[in-house]
């Protein structure tokens, strides 16, 4: 196996072996049109990429949104989600599902989620402390 050394153009290159100028404008120029699309030659600013951060974002977000829906459905006396959703949105109703929700799930749910966001905060304060 020969050593590989790597070129001052970027790619490991084996000594025995030659490697094109061709070749390496090509590889240079994939490698651009990459961090185009990705955003990282611009800073993740330019045309319509989304960065990464966004991309998490969302999809945290719609996770959230589905878990506290299942949040209202899951419990000792569990029942549909189409029922909890019905239950959620008329808190005047009489049904059995409306005064679950209203009076058990959703303070549940309400304080789990606020837990969750000062747990976060702590571990944001706490890394951003100096040693």
């Amino acid at each position: 196996m020969t050593p590989q050394t790597t070129t001052p153009s970027g790619p490991a290159v084996s000594e025995g072996s030659t490697v094109s100028a061709a070749s390496l404008a090509k590889i240079r120029a994939l490698s651009a049109s990459s961090d185009a699309v990705s955003g990282a030659s611009s800073g993740g600013q330019g045309g319509k990429s989304i960065s990464r951060l966004a991309v998490a974002l969302i999809i945290g977000g719609v996770l959230l949104v589905l878990l506290c829906a299942l949040s209202f459905t899951v419990g000792s006396r569990m029942f549909p989600l189409d029922r909890s959703i019905d239950g959620f949105l008329h808190p005047e109703a009489n049904t059995i599902e409306s005064k679950l929700i209203w009076a058990k799930r959703a303070p549940r749910t309400a304080a789990a989620l606020l837990v969750g966001c000062r747990v976060g905060g702590v571990g944001c304060a706490h890394a951003g402390v100096e040693p």
